[in-house]
């Protein structure tokens, strides 16, 4: 101790801050990842480990570039856990303090903290134990602080309760952590399903990761249709901060139209539907995607959605296309009407209107029919 002078006062003992952010990411029970509400550019992130608590451990998958690397089981009611903390905190408004950083570099910065919600007066802590879900951790003093006091008496009330992970006959949550061996087999059996899923993470604006339900397959979607710059490339990083804001770990529904067969992970071309809107079409409006004819094909109802918002961002010149300039012919009539003469080939009409003696040659849009003595290969789309 410091010996101070007669009538020193000592100096006042510096408040806890409080801190205000949006949560991103529920990595476990016990780990949450938040990102600043009001930013210029990309928001910092700060990776809170949930204080005086220890949740069950999540499984994790072998590393497909490593062959001596192996699957890990999840822990009894590590899914449960992170799954309470995703479906109420994920894109919520959320106050937290933190007690001190945790070691280690990257892009977050981790500390250990508290996370409050949805007001100041409650700890998110408080909960998790309350439903059994996670441990209080051992106090090694006989003299705990308040706040540690109460965590243990809220757990010693689910243990009576015989709650959560206390219940001696609780089934076994943990989620299946399932591999998908023949991708065209899975793609027949489950075209044109709506599957749910959950989105794990977003590589690009239109490659994400997707966990599908409730088999737990672990999915790489590309969505059809379209195509982001990648990370690091102009518009690249904004297109996926685009969708992580929307869809980052929320409950989505996704059909799968193709399969990307060469790559090491399940990988498929598809749809995501959710009910804000289609993020397909939102990505092209808002001038992050390009139309790709490759994947065009295997939509059905929504192609003409794509090319629609493409136009539409080309005539506001939104990002991609801030340097766009019209090239081709103005066409006069948006509408044309008239008689059909004459069938030049399968996509291809001669057409004679009333008002202009000379025929007009019309094409279909967004079609690839097969040549006359070609024959398509069964099962598989044309073009």
């Amino acid at each position: 101790m410091t010996n101070q002078p007669p009538g020193a006062v000592s100096p006042a003992k510096e408040p806890v801050r409080v801190f205000e952010g949006v949560v991103k990411q529920v990595n476990s029970g016990d780990s949450i990842t938040i990102r600043e509400e009001v930013y210029n550019g990309y928001p910092k992130e700060k990776q809170i480990t949930l204080n005086n608590i220890i949740a069950p451990k999540l499984g994790r998958r072998a590393a497909n570039n490593d062959p001596t690397s192996k699957a890990t089981d999840d822990e009894p009611f590590s899914w449960e856990a992170r799954e309470f903390l995703r479906k109420k905190l994920v894109g919520k408004k959320v106050f937290f303090k933190t007690a001190g950083q945790v070691s280690g570099g990257g892009k977050t910065t981790r500390y250990y903290g508290d996370i409050f919600y949805p007001t100041l007066e409650n700890n998110i802590v408080n909960e998790l134990v309350e439903n059994g879900l996670v441990t209080v951790k051992t106090v090694k003093s006989n003299n705990p602080t308040p706040d540690v006091q109460a965590l243990v008496d809220l757990q010693n009330k689910a243990k009576a309760a015989k709650v959560g992970k206390w219940d001696p006959n609780a089934k076994n949550t943990t989620k299946k952590n399932s591999s998908i061996d023949d991708v065209e087999a899975f793609l027949k059996k489950n075209s044109k399903k709506r599957i749910k899923a959950v989105v794990e993470s977003v590589i690009d604006g239109s490659t994400i990761k997707l966990l599908l339900l409730p088999e737990g397959n672990m999915i790489t979607l590309y969505l059809s249709g379209i195509k982001c710059p990648p990370e690091n490339v102009e518009f690249g990083d904004e297109a996926k901060f685009f969708v992580e804001v929307r869809l980052l770990q929320k409950d989505v529904e996704v059909t799968l139209e193709g399969v990307l067969s060469n790559n090491k992970t399940p990988s498929f071309f598809g749809t995501i539907h959710h009910p804000a809107g289609e993020i397909a079409v939102e990505l092209v409006k808002q001038g992050f995607a390009t139309c790709q004819n490759r994947s065009m094909k295997y939509l059905e109802g929504s192609a003409d959605k794509l090319r629609a918002a493409e136009r539409q961002a080309k005539e506001k010149k939104l990002r991609k296309w801030q340097s766009y300039t019209h090239t081709g012919p103005e066409i006069a009539e948006k509408e044309i009407v008239g008689t059909v003469i004459e069938i030049v080939r399968e996509e291809a009409l001669l057409l004679k209107t009333s008002h202009n003696e000379k025929p007009k040659k019309i094409f279909l849009s967004n079609i690839k029919p097969a040549r006359l003595g070609v024959e398509a290969p069964r099962g598989e789309p044309l073009g």
